[in-house]
């Protein structure tokens, strides 16, 4: 009977273990759900995005299970603007937002992600994808970015970054790239040494001088048209190449003996010749002439103001047997061209000269607001002038000469507004065809204030925190004012060995006053002088009545005389001057501080207090501390003028 009672003990005890496990458990998963709302999503779009494609049950929260189905996110035209919550979605794989977001991006979380679209997001600032260890393919084009880290995404394959801001691209460890497009950035160096799986490169229009591709050697397709490439260093290592499109330069040789599979070729707009160009004999159809035509006459050339160089191509040599310049003395067409960043492309002015003949550059009016006009390129993408008006120079075919321009730039400047310190350093150097820019983490300070944000008014209508775009309008000098929230203060009473009720806490936000309340404090023996901050203070602060502004929680002792304490006096003698201060009667040993001071002597300079009347330097001067250990008289120094 006894082990009967033992067995069901033991039954019931497992059973109710067992229902307390189902209870906790059941209330872990209730507590693991996250929230559909402001505080996890605040972007209003983005929450309504989570709420019907994300929540499958339908009860406004996200359990662990809805969180692992959501591998893919392809979002297209949409309003959203931040992200914030997309840490919640660790088993995204494939992610395309392509829209309104603005400011800086965070996927640190999203550690599986192997796909990721983000171009079209005009307004997006910086993006962080350190933490996505899986991506394969990373799409950022059509954006604001001005640095781009990769760093950390060495599985990389494919990287997009067309029309962009970006100055510079580190792909030191991205050796797994085998496409690349960076077209229309600010890059003016690339590094591809690294990169010898790259198959696809696109870098036109960048303001690149020198093209490394010896390391290259399985790339198919290469167009890096319209940047200002002087060296291109190709030697046999496209062997593969197909298709190159280097048209556009400032190319005086081109060497594509190697090149034995290319099939198209745009070399139009350099400085090359018959003997400066080497092709591969496989090679037949050298350029893309205007029409489809096979040869252009001089005077179609004039009209179009089009760089283009006619070559004779003997069949049974094959190769390059003249490039048929115009004959020296023979008119040529000079163009001087507006330019890409000029807003409008197009002939800005037209002059003949005659070929192999010296003029002078003239003068030609060019106006940009955005661009310093620093001369004339035979390069369009040039970053440095060769001729500037008055420079000679002699031309040997129709030519055109393109505008250099240097950006103009504008900074952006925080003015703490109050704070202390935590501005962040300006920025300076943003190029004026730069309209957002990122808002820098930082952490203000100002005593009694909550920090809000960032603001261009002192009344703002709008607060940017960090991360957030900032439009430049009209591209000029920024300055962003600290938003200050002033903070609720408490300020408490101590009887400070007293007894009876102190009054009750008060509560006073920064930069307003509060009123010290009456106090019925006593103690045995003392006499109650007031209050202070000092809990040993010997003379009191505050009194009832007076007005109190604090920028912190704050206690206040009661201040207490004894009885029996001895009283001292500080007295000021103006020494043969007139209107000294009133005399000081304190506690013995108190400490009390010299006032400021209206005394006068004609003819003398005052130069302070000191014990001894016959004193010709100054012991003491205004905001000095003098310990009172019995009465004292200070007389003033004075020096003759």
């Amino acid at each position: 009977m006894r082990r009967v009672f033992s067995v069901l003990l033991r039954l019931i005890t497992f059973g109710a273990a067992a229902l307390l496990c189902v209870v906790l458990l059941a209330g872990t998963a209730m507590a693991a759900e996250t929230k559909i709302d402001e505080k996890n999503f605040p972007d209003e779009s983005f929450r309504e995005w989570v709420s019907e494609n994300a929540d499958l049950d339908g009860n406004g929260s996200l359990s662990a299970a809805e969180i692992s189905k959501v591998k893919t996110m392809n979002i297209e035209s949409s309003a959203i603007q931040k992200l914030k919550g997309i840490e919640f979605f660790t088993e995204l794989e494939v992610m395309t937002v392509q829209g309104e977001l603005s400011g800086r991006v965070d996927l640190r979380k999203n550690t599986k992600l192997k796909q990721l679209d983000l171009s079209g997001n005009y307004e997006m600032t910086s993006v962080d994808v350190s933490g996505c260890s899986e991506l394969l393919y990373l799409d950022v084009s059509y954006t604001m970015l001005r640095s781009l880290d990769i760093g950390e995404n060495s599985k990389l394959k494919t990287l997009i970054c067309d029309e962009t801001q970006i100055q510079s691209l580190n792909l030191g460890n991205n050796k797994e790239l085998t496409e690349l497009s960076c077209a229309e950035t600010k890059i003016t160096s690339l590094n591809l040494s690294k990169q010898t799986k790259l198959k696809s490169l696109v870098c036109s229009d960048n303001p690149i001088t020198k093209l490394d591709l010896s390391k290259n050697v399985l790339l198919t397709s290469v167009d890096c048209a319209r940047c200002a490439l002087t060296t291109f260093t190709i030697g046999s290592s496209l062997k593969e190449l197909l298709k190159l499109d280097c048209s556009r330069n400032d190319l005086l040789s081109l060497d594509l003996t190697q090149a034995s599979k290319l099939n198209e070729l745009k070399v139009f707009g350099n400085r090359l010749s018959a003997k400066t160009l080497k092709l591969p004999n496989s090679l037949k159809e050298l350029f893309e002439l205007p029409g489809g035509e096979t040869t252009v006459s001089r005077d179609y050339i004039r009209e179009l103001a089009l760089p283009v160089m006619i070559h004779k191509w003997d069949t049974d040599a094959k190769q390059i047997t003249a490039d048929l310049p115009v004959p020296v003395g023979d008119v040529i067409s000079v163009v001087f061209y507006r330019g890409r960043s000029y807003g409008s492309e197009g002939p800005l002015y037209n002059t003949t000269q005659k070929a192999g003949k010296e003029f002078t550059i003239p003068k030609v009016t060019v106006i940009n607001n955005q661009f310093y006009f620093l001369g004339w390129s035979l390069a369009p993408n040039a970053t440095e002038a060769q001729y500037k008006t008055g420079d000679k120079i002699t031309l040997y075919r129709h030519s055109i000469l393109y505008p250099v321009f240097k950006a103009r730039t504008y900074k952006v400047t925080f003015n703490l507004n109050g704070g202390t310190s935590g501005a962040p350093a300006a920025i300076t150097g943003l190029p004026f065809d730069l309209d957002y820019f990122e808002i820098p983490a930082s952490t203000p300070v100002r005593d009694g204030y909550y920090f809000m944000g960032w603001a261009d008014a002192a009344d703002p209508d709008w607060i940017y925190k960090s991360g957030d775009a900032y439009c430049a309008f009209n591209n000029k000098d920024v300055v962003l004012y600290a938003v200050w929230k002033p903070r609720t203060n408490k300020i408490t009473f101590n009887a400070n060995g007293g007894s009876s009720t102190v009054p009750a806490a008060i509560s006073v936000l920064t930069g307003k006053e509060a009123t010290v309340p009456s106090a019925s404090v006593s103690r045995t023996g003392y006499w109650f002088l007031g209050w202070s901050t000092d809990k040993s203070a010997m003379a009191a602060s505050y009194r009832s009545g007076d007005k109190i502004s604090v920028t912190k929680d704050t206690v206040l002792y009661a201040v207490w005389k004894s009885q029996t304490t001895t009283n001292c006096t500080l007295t000021f003698d103006a020494n043969g001057g007139t209107n000294p201060p009133a005399k000081i009667t304190a506690a013995k040993g108190a400490t009390v501080t010299i006032p400021s001071s209206s005394v006068s002597r004609s003819g003398y300079w005052f130069l302070g207090w000191a014990t001894s009347k016959t004193a010709t330097s100054a012991q003491y001067k205004s905001g000095n501390t003098l310990t009172l250990s019995a009465n004292t008289t200070l007389y003033a120094v004075w020096k003759k003028k």
